[in-house]
């Protein structure tokens, strides 16, 4: 395994060529990409405000028995992963699965209409994917130079209102999931 050092500037160079890559069909791999809408078959009130710690939270179905919730406490994000199976809801700890925000930067601020970007890094192929901004589902493209290591990105369908967005992503690598949320502003 070769590990690059890499300076922000050239980061932000690599982080375009990689996107150009994988929007030209030019990765080796692509990732499969999925979006999800809630529905009446989520987990219950009482698990989110278990997971969350808030009894607001916003869920989306996020492909097979894979949910993603998350909230904004505090001025931060929080995101939890449920699992629904035969035993009914577990949250899911996908604490191999990294997360690198590309953009928008978390607190940070974007145009109305934002390259929504993540790096998603898992010791096991990623076989699913999803982006909201808002809970609104994105259509994302993406890819990597391998199936542990993708980048996936896309635009909301319509601009954004002033004010505080918050991005969620969700991976599922294996037999585990994950999701991570940041915050931006559209001034």
């Amino acid at each position: 395994m070769i590990r690059l050092t890499v300076r922000p500037m050239r980061r932000a160079v690599l982080v375009l060529a990689v996107l150009a890559l994988a929007g030209c069909g030019g990765s080796k791999h692509a990732a499969t990409t999925s979006t999800g809408a809630a529905t009446a078959s989520g987990p219950p009130a009482a698990e989110l405000r278990r997971l969350l710690g808030t009894s607001t939270a916003t869920v989306r179905a996020a492909g097979g028995r894979w949910w993603v919730a998350w909230a904004v406490v505090g001025g931060r994000a929080r995101t939890g992963v449920l699992e629904r199976g035969p035993g009914g809801w577990r949250s899911v700890a996908g604490a191999a699965i990294g997360w690198t925000p590309l953009g928008p930067q978390p607190g940070g601020h974007a145009a109305a209409v934002p390259q929504v970007a993540v790096e998603i890094k898992a010791p096991s192929p990623i076989v699913d994917t999803a982006l909201w901004v808002d809970g609104r589902p994105i259509d994302t493209r993406g890819g990597g130079l391998t199936t542990k290591l993708i980048t996936i990105y896309g635009a909301p369908a319509a601009p954004l209102g002033t004010g505080r967005h918050v991005v969620v992503a969700f991976a599922r690598a294996g037999t585990t999931a994950s999701a991570a949320a940041w915050l931006f502003t559209v001034p």
